[in-house]
């Protein structure tokens, strides 16, 4: 061979073992199992010294982690391998990096509430490479940002944490939540809610809870696709249409009325907060009508949003408390009219949401109609409120051990979760499409001995596979 051909050779072999390639399939576990290595090893810290071709800094050690070129980029030149990301979407692997000051990488939260963590990181102070305890973002320095690299392979390894719930629509995933919670049970009554329109259908979990029956999802205009076969597995005799015609067609009550052996009622009135009234009626009957009594408790949301009503939706199915609706600053008069009814020595009202959404007139309208226990669940967001009332209803007798979780930015997934969650007598927790907030970061962590499977409502639209890997590595750490 030619020396020039020979040197060529030589340069490509150093190349190939030297320069990152996608080819290299470099993965979450993969990124720290690099990084234990140097810690194992004790690397010493020296930003002029070398170890296996990297420098034995900070910014070398995370060079090195995520296989980028050798001797290793500096904290100046890092960020442009990575995506910056936010705090709640961090993973094992990320780096947490300060321009020209810092790297280290990200190895897993050491709280639920997202203000500790442990690193892997080469360390001046310690004079070598260390796991770490830090306070987020780093100790006591600004300008800290999180970043997911570029050149890498995600695992989806989840799926033996993950119990998935997940159609091809919210109409299939909610016929899957019926499925699940009636397994091998039947059910002689349904209620069927719409899946675009959401103030119609909010007081539909407490009374499923009532009639022991599922939330089934259509769309306004026209019977969806498999509901009537599930109409008919669970033996339903009487389905419930929650909402004017606005809300479900006549065409759809006919198609449903159309079945063997099934009728159908409609409870629907002019607007959000008759229809929550008079469904709130209907609740206290049908528990009636099973042997129930009614303990006297209700919960207001407001109807203008529908987030926090979807946080009382499991307690309120699981205790057969009805949901009514109020506005930020005035009680509206079907709501009023339906506390008034109920026997003031038992009423207990449960707000739902801050002050902003349900404003302190509300509360003393409430008040002034007799009520005597008034409590409010109402956390600085709708994800902070649903994880008040998780706790709420672990209180009233439910458990953490089948926690689930939905979306909270929809909410088709998350009321056929909440009944299905409330036959099952788990909570649901709400998070965001892309993280894991810290509140349902501690609806699981905090109770990871109960804890093996985590049920999640939605696909992966709805839930993230970033979401689902958050919990992975949470109940098996990295």
């Amino acid at each position: 061979m030619h020396p020039r051909a020979t040197r060529i050779v030589a340069l490509a072999l150093v190349l190939l073992l030297t320069v990152p390639s996608s080819a290299l399939a470099l993965t979450r576990p993969e990124i720290i199992s690099r990084a234990q290595r140097w810690v194992d090893l004790e690397v010493p810290y020296n930003q002029s010294g070398r170890f296996e071709g990297w420098r034995t800094d900070c910014s070398g050690m995370m060079s090195m982690a995520w296989k980028l070129w050798q001797p290793g980029y500096t904290s100046r030149t890092l960020a442009p391998y990575g995506v910056r990301i936010s705090r709640d979407e961090l993973q094992p692997g990320d780096m947490m990096l300060k321009y020209d000051y810092h790297a280290a990488v990200f190895y897993k939260w050491a709280n639920a509430d997202h203000t500790w963590y442990w690193t892997l990181e080469q360390s001046g102070s310690a004079g070598k490479a260390v796991m770490r305890l830090t306070r987020y973002p780093y100790w006591d320095q600004e300008e800290f940002d999180a970043y997911r690299p570029k050149n890498y392979t995600e695992i989806n390894d989840y799926g033996p944490y993950i119990n998935a719930i997940s159609g091809s629509n919210r109409y299939a995933t909610a016929i899957l939540a019926s499925r699940l919670a009636f397994e091998s049970a039947s059910a002689t009554t349904a209620v069927l809610c719409s899946g675009e329109n959401w103030p119609d259908a909010l007081g539909g979990s407490a009374l499923a809870g009532a009639v022991d029956g599922p939330v089934l999802l259509t769309n306004p205009t026209g019977l969806s696709s498999g509901v009537s076969g599930e109409i008919a597995r669970l033996g339903v005799k009487d389905v419930l249409i929650i909402g004017g015609e606005r809300a479900i067609s006549r065409d759809v009550a006919s198609s449903v009325e159309g079945l063997p052996g099934v009728s159908v009622r409609r409870i629907g009135a002019a607007n959000r907060y008759e229809t929550a009234a008079q469904v709130a009626s209907e609740t206290i009957g049908a528990l009636r009508a099973r042997g129930r009594e009614h303990d006297g408790g209700f919960y207001v949301a407001t109807g203008n949003s529908y987030p926090d009503a979807l946080g009382a939706a499991t307690v309120a199915a699981f205790t057969g408390r009805p949901i009514l609706l109020a506005g930020s600053e005035t009680l509206p008069s079907p709501t009023a009219r339906f506390i008034s009814s109920l026997p003031t020595e038992t009423a207990s009202a449960y707000i739902v949401g801050g002050t902003t959404a349900v404003g302190r007139p509300v509360s003393d309208s409430i008040a002034l109609l007799g009520v005597g226990s008034i409590k409010r669940f109402g956390g600085s967001d709708r994800y902070k409120t649903s994880y008040l009332l998780a706790q709420h209803g672990v209180a009233e007798g439910l458990s953490w051990a089948n926690v689930a979780l939905a979306t909270g930015t929809g909410y088709a997934d998350a009321l056929a979760g909440a009944v299905a969650q409330a036959k099952r007598g788990s909570v649901l927790q709400l998070t965001p499409t892309n993280c894991l907030v810290p509140s349902a970061d501690h609806a699981i962590r905090d109770n990871l001995a109960e804890v093996s499977v985590v049920t999640i409502y939605g696909g992966e639209s709805a839930i993230s596979p970033t979401v689902r890997r958050q919990i992975r590595w949470m109940m098996d750490e990295p």
